[in-house]
């Protein structure tokens, strides 16, 4: 849903297309011999259609189309003035037809009762309803017999209503001098009601008049932009696919945007400069949403997106939404680029409190969600984006660097403990199970006692003294562990251990 600010900032402001000829206009609306009302034919066919067809209202129509109907296309339509509407009031109802309220400004209530004929000779429900209100709450004591009479004129039934309900709850009303202006069978009409009001007292109270007929605005602008696609008369080319919108309501957003749209050179797609290259479809798709109708619920990656070109074509509503999008909403692993792309743009220099406050979030988060990020599109954004992100890896890595050492040093020697400790169970298994399981592991606990004692003794000696003997036997021994191995005492020590090893087992059978 779009909010209140967002609805009257893009509907109310589209009644600034209305009789505007430069403004690429294509319907004409000939009231009389002087006055031509200018609108816009796609506007008209989904707020009022009943506008552009031949019916009481109109005098005789004219189409002239060309071969693209978007653009070509021209429509005049003379008014019957037997139906006796006014250009003002023609006016009112093109505005409401656009924005969805009445112009007040140097509305009164006469006007309201013009615009209340228009009204009922195009069948305008909503638009009859909110004039009804506004003639009641400003009818008084002074204006009630003009007021009157006028209606009586135009012949505005709802009009009349109205004023003779006053009337009637008004004794003042038959007292004053002023009556006898309504003329005698106006007067004569508002006296024969008066027998009928008093006779039911139960119709003596004023009917409050209230606006029921729902208010279809902004369902109706978005159906134009959904329509957009085969009525449009303006497309850009974004990231290779085509988007279309409605010149006449990109013209009013601002004049650099108006001055894009129209080049009378374009003789294709507009082609966004290279800096917004990062402006997908469906970004350009939110601007759009929001522009026709006032739709702020947009995506946090789209508004990172759009931020740049926002600011650079003066789109000012639509970039306060953005920075409160980007502002508001927490980063997450797809946004984060983005975000400092954003932040880092030369256009946030304007507001550093935000700036530094997307920097911060957003460089905290890429160095605590490493694992998580696409870092892809850095390739493509500022070199010192990456910069300060390294710096920023590198200060949260230092802090817990030494954490990390202590961490695995502990869990090394937890894990040598744990084999150390599974050795020895696997050893008093073993000796528990046979005397002869016994004796092989205490032989091979001797051998590898000697074969640490071995590897022990291999770091090289210290330099010998002049007094001092040169080498010792065990320093000779140790001096390359695979000479020893192959060694003819190592050799004959091997033997005897297997030789010594077989007697044992004869022993044990003899025993038994």
């Amino acid at each position: 849903m779009s909010s209140s600010s967002a609805y009257e900032h893009c509907v109310v402001d589209h009644h600034k297309l209305v009789n505007k000829d430069n403004l690429f206009p294509d319907v004409f609306f000939q009231v009389d011999d002087k006055v031509t009302l200018s609108a816009h034919y796609y506007i008209l066919k989904m707020r009022l259609p009943q506008l552009l067809e031949e019916g009481p209202g109109a005098n005789s129509k004219k189409a002239k189309k060309g071969k693209n109907n978007a653009k070509d296309r021209k429509v005049v339509i003379k008014l019957n003035k037997s139906e006796m509407i006014t250009p003002n009031a023609l006016e009112k109802v093109l505005i409401w037809a656009y924005s969805g309220v009445i112009d007040e400004t140097d509305f009164t209530p006469f006007k309201a009762i013009e615009v209340m004929r228009a009204c009922s000779v195009y069948n305008i429900t909503r638009l009859m309803q909110m004039n009804e209100k506004f003639l009641q709450d400003n009818l008084t004591m002074k204006n009630i017999f003009s007021l009157l009479k006028f209606a009586d004129s135009l012949n505005v039934q709802e009009a009349k209503d109205i004023c003779i309900e006053f009337a009637l709850l008004n004794g003042d009303f038959f007292t004053s001098t002023n009556a006898e202006n309504l003329g005698f069978k106006l007067y004569q009409e508002v006296t024969s009601l008066l027998l009928k009001f008093h006779q039911n007292p139960e119709k003596q109270q004023q009917t409050i008049i209230t606006v029921t007929e729902p208010d279809t605005i902004v369902a109706d602008f978005s159906n134009l932009f959904e329509s957009a696609s085969t009525t449009g008369d303006i497309s850009f080319l974004i990231q290779q696919e085509e988007v279309k919108a409605h010149k006449p309501l990109l013209s009013i957003l601002s004049r650099k945007l108006a001055a894009l749209v129209g080049n009378e050179e374009l003789t294709g797609p507009i082609k966004l400069d290279t800096k917004y290259q990062r402006v997908s479809p469906a970004a350009f798709k939110s601007l759009l949403k929001f522009e026709y109708y006032g739709e702020d619920n947009i995506d946090m990656l789209h508004a990172c997106e759009l931020m740049s070109f926002v600011k650079d074509y003066k789109l000012t509503s639509l970039y306060k939404v953005l920075e409160n999008v980007v502002g508001g909403q927490e980063v997450s692993a797809e946004t984060v680029l983005s975000v400092l792309d954003v932040a880092y743009h030369p256009l946030m220099d304007e507001n550093p409190t935000l700036q530094n406050s997307l920097k911060e979030e957003g460089l905290n988060f890429t160095t605590s969600h490493v694992d998580k990020i696409n870092f892809d599109p850095l390739m493509t954004m500022p070199p010192v984006i990456g910069t300060h992100i390294l710096q920023a890896l590198q200060q949260r890595i230092g802090k817990n660097w030494n954490l990390i050492a202590d961490s695995s040093s502990d869990k090394s020697v937890q894990l040598d403990s744990l084999n150390n400790g599974r050795a020895a169970k696997a050893k008093a298994a073993a000796s528990a199970s046979s005397p002869v399981a016994s004796e092989v592991s205490a032989s091979a606990s001797k051998s590898d006692l000697k074969t640490k004692e071995s590897k022990t003794n291999v770091t090289a000696p210290a330099p010998a003294s002049k007094g001092t003997p040169a080498k010792t036997k065990d320093t000779a021994r140790g001096k390359d562990s695979k000479s020893d191995a192959k060694s003819p005492r190592a050799m004959n020590r091997t033997k005897s251990h297997k030789h010594g090893g077989k007697g044992d087992k004869k022993e044990v059978k003899k025993k038994k």
